[in-house]
């Protein structure tokens, strides 16, 4: 039976007590049901209804905390004065203190009455909190660590608790933006896991099948997940749409990595559930359509430590591999050994992996999971070494992957991000046709060989 996404329109709006037929933009839309909470860079939204749960107003919180503590890493990485940085860290790290101190009290149970606001107004928290709150929002809306000076407006973020609120919130921003409706208004939304309601995010905090997205012994992946999110479209923000999604998507996990300790999310790398739909890349700034997030994929080796080691492993022992199985033409660092979704059948790859020298390779359907969580690991490896490694100390290597970031958001053209590399790294282009010895992507493949 097709969804009636405009009865479900009507219903909703009369629930939250607005007329069905009258003049209706976001900003009202949010005032009348749902409650706002300032994370730095980001305002989270969540309906006032669906935090009468407890569990809902727990989860809320801890997400709000994890969505802080990235932007505290990512911070940490910025080329920004210190004197004006420190402000900034001791601002997240007054919010992610008020986020947890309330847990089990009154106060902390004032979110659950029903009430449409400010968290801040409900959760009684000082004046000078807000303050902070605001001013924290400004500088990271702006692009401040970066040294941008855009609209200082945070982004907006809707968390959907359930999987009927989210299909709800598809029916109502087809409401306020009819024009919209013939991307949204589809049968296959309702298995979406985020979707635009014109420049505002809405993110399920449920997997497709309404199961939880965190487990027992990984309690904390709804967090990584919307924190990951957030920070891709932070990064989208601040470079205008110019920064390759490939790098967002690597940057964002190593991010979470750092704020949570692993990045286990189903975000990149291979999405097709053995028993689910496929997902759809998740694109910040095109038109207002979702993607299907499978709730439990297979697991794969790329997995095995979830991101601790930042793939370091599992890269290796595919390059070991790789070398042994190109041993009759020479070895080398820069081949890697993939497997079919048999898990017996073989196919070894040679670099390079990155950069507009990588560009157009064909890979055979059944060797495509493994080569995905192979890219998803390989750039989020690379990252890390880059931050870590690449100058030689940790110091000099973190300055210049600063300055990295700061040279790579600010360019407006592939052709000028492409001169960023070696104006930071002695001339070191990013990589090339045949991995010559001096470019980064080199660099890092005699690295990744040492290790153990």
């Amino acid at each position: 039976m097709a969804e009636d996404y405009a009865a479900r329109a009507q219903t909703a709006l009369k629930r939250i007590g607005l007329p069905p037929d009258g003049a209706l933009d976001l900003e009202t839309l949010l005032a009348a049901g749902w409650v706002r909470l300032p994370a730095g860079g980001v305002d989270l939204y969540i309906s006032a209804r669906s935090l009468q749960d407890e569990d809902t107003r727990e989860l809320f919180l801890s997400v709000a905390e994890g969505v802080l503590a990235s932007q505290d890493v990512l911070l940490g990485w910025c080329p920004m004065d210190p004197k004006l940085a420190k402000p900034l860290h001791k601002q997240i790290a007054s919010l992610r203190g008020a986020y947890k101190k309330p847990k089990g009290t009154p106060l902390r149970r004032a979110l659950g009455q029903g009430e449409a606001g400010e968290a801040f107004e409900l959760l009684g928290f000082k004046d000078s909190l807000w303050e902070s709150a605001k001013s924290l929002g400004t500088a990271l809306g702006q692009g401040l660590p970066l040294g941008l000076e855009l609209e200082p407006k945070p982004l907006v973020v809707i968390l959907a608790s359930d999987r009927e609120e989210f299909v709800e919130m598809l029916a109502l921003a087809g409401h306020l933006d009819p024009t919209s409706q013939p991307y949204i208004w589809l049968e296959e939304a309702t298995r979406w896991s985020h979707f635009f309601i014109q420049e505002a995010r809405v993110y399920s905090l449920l997997h497709v099948d309404g199961t939880s997205m965190d487990k027992e012994d990984r309690p904390n992946l709804t967090r990584q997940q919307i924190s990951q999110l957030v920070l891709s479209s932070l990064l989208e923000h601040w470079s205008d749409g110019h920064l390759p999604m490939a790098m967002i998507a690597g940057l964002a996990l190593e991010v979470v990595v750092g704020a949570e300790g692993e990045c286990d999310t189903r975000l990149d790398g291979d999405l097709r559930g053995r028993t689910t739909e496929a997902w759809e890349m998740f694109v910040p700034g095109g038109l207002s359509e979702g993607g299907i997030l499978p709730a439990m994929p297979a697991f794969t080796r790329w997995r095995e430590f979830a991101g601790r080691d930042h793939f370091v492993v599992t890269l290796r022992i595919a390059q070991s591999d790789g070398a042994d199985d190109m041993k009759r033409q020479g070895g080398g660092d820069q081949h890697f050994r993939l497997y079919a979704d048999d898990e017996v059948h073989t196919l070894t790859l040679s670099g390079p992996f990155l950069g507009s020298a990588a560009v157009g390779r064909d890979i055979p359907d059944r060797f495509r999971g493994d080569w995905l969580e192979f890219l998803r690991a390989y750039r989020s490896g690379f990252l890390f070494w880059l931050r870590t490694e690449a100058g030689g100390s940790k110091r000099k290597s973190g300055e210049q992957f600063g300055r990295l970031l700061e040279g790579l958001v600010g360019a407006p053209s592939p052709e000028a991000q492409k001169a960023v590399w070696p104006a930071i790294y002695g001339g070191a282009a990013l990589s090339t046709e045949d991995l010559e010895r001096g470019c980064l992507e080199q660099r890092f493949l005699s690295w990744l060989r040492r290790q153990r």
